[in-house]
C-alpha cells in the first residue's frame, strides 16, 4: 500500500461510525522490508521456479497469515451479510467487484459504505449516508446494482470471479487461483506496472494455474494459499532496476537452497503442523 493510500485509509477510518462499521478487529497483515527484484533469481516465463523463489522469502509468520487468509476473509463476509441482512453471496459479490487496487481493510470499508448508502436510500435512517466511497466509481455502481437486484452474475472477469468464489466458499474453490496482476507478474518473472498489463492468453492462464498447483503439491499448501503467500511477498518487492536475469533454470539441479533465505523468528511452539510442514518443504524445495 502506498503512503498516500494508507493516509487516506486512516482518514476514512476516523470518520467511519456507521452500524457495524468498525473494522479495527481485522488483523493487520505482517510488515516486511522491500526486496529488490534483481535479488529474487527470477527467469522469464519460468512460472514454477518463480513462484517457488518467491515462497522461499516467506517467514513462518507470513505463511501462517496468508496461506489461510481466505478462511479468515470469508468470516468477514459472514459479518457483512449479517450486519446488512443480505445473503452471503450478495455480500461476497459486492466486496469482490469493489476489490480492484484496494487493500483488504479498504475493500471492506468500501463495501460497508456502499451498503450503508443502499440501506439509507431504502429508508433506514439508522445507517449513514456517505459522499465518498474508496473505490472506482464504475465498481461502486456495480456493487449498488448487485444490492438492488440480488444478481451476483454482475461479477465478471476471471480474476474477480475467482475472488468472489474464494470469499464465498474458500474450501470449495481452494484449488483455483486468483490470477490478478501480481500473480501474473510472478509467473512471468517481471515487475511490470499493473496498468495496461498485457492479459495472459488462454494457454498462459492454463499454464499459470498448473504451475501454482504444482508448487502447492510440493509444499503441502492449497494453490489458493500459495497464491496468497506469494502475492504478499511480491507486493513487497522493489520496482525493477532494469536488470533481467536470462536463461533456463534446471529444477532438477537447484543451487544452494538456503542462499538468500530470510531469517525468521522461531515459532516452533506456536505455528500449526500444517504451517511447520509447509515451511520445511519450501526450504527443501
Amino acid at each position: 500500500m502506498t503512503q498516500n493510500l494508507e493516509n487516506f485509509l486512516n482518514f476514512l477510518l476516523e470518520q467511519d461510525n456507521g452500524p457495524g462499521a468498525d473494522i479495527s478487529h481485522i488483523v493487520n497483515e505482517p510488515k516486511r522490508e522491500k526486496i529488490p527484484v534483481s535479488k529474487l533469481n527470477l527467469f522469464k516465463n519460468e512460472g514454477y521456479h518463480n513462484i517457488l523463489a518467491i515462497l522461499k522469502k516467506a517467514t513462518k509468520e507470513e505463511i501462517d497469515y496468508w496461506a489461510f487468509w481466505y478462511l479468515h476473509a470469508t468470516r468477514h463476509i459472514d459479518e457483512l451479510a449479517k450486519t446488512y441482512d443480505v445473503p452471503k453471496p450478495v455480500a461476497a459479490a459486492v466486496t469482490a467487484v469493489l476489490s480492484p487496487n484496494l487493500s483488504w481493510k479498504l475493500n471492506l470499508l468500501a463495501a460497508k459504505r456502499v451498503m450503508d448508502n443502499w440501506k439509507r436510500k431504502g429508508g433506514d435512517e439508522t445507517y449513514p449516508s456517505w459522499d465518498k466511497v474508496p473505490a472506482y466509481k464504475t465498481n461502486v455502481n456495480k456493487a449498488t446494482k448487485i444490492l438492488e437486484t440480488g444478481d451476483v452474475g454482475i461479477v465478471k472477469g476471471p480474476k474477480v470471479t475467482v475472488f468472489f468464489q474464494s470469499l464465498l466458499d474458500p474450501e470449495k474453490i481452494s484449488n483455483d487461483v486468483v490470477l490478478d496482476g501480481h500473480a501474473i507478474n510472478i509467473w512471468r518473472g517481471e515487475k511490470r506496472p499493473l496498468k495496461n498489463m498485457i492479459s495472459p492468453t488462454k494457454a498462459e492462464r492454463i499454464a499459470m494455474n498448473q504451475d501454482y498447483r504444482k508448487v502447492a503439491d510440493l509444499v503441502g499448501l492449497t494453490p489458493q494459499g500459495v497464491q496468497a503467500v506469494s502475492w504478499y511477498i511480491w507486493k513487497s518487492t522493489a520496482e525493477s532496476d532494469g536488470a533481467h536475469i536470462q536463461g533456463h533454470f534446471n529444477v532438477e539441479q537447484p543451487g544452494d537452497e538456503k542462499e538468500g533465505m530470510e531469517e525468521s523468528v522461531n515459532y516452533d511452539t506456536f505455528f500449526s503442523e500444517a504451517v511447520q510442514n509447509a515451511y520445511a518443504k519450501i526450504l527443501k524445495a
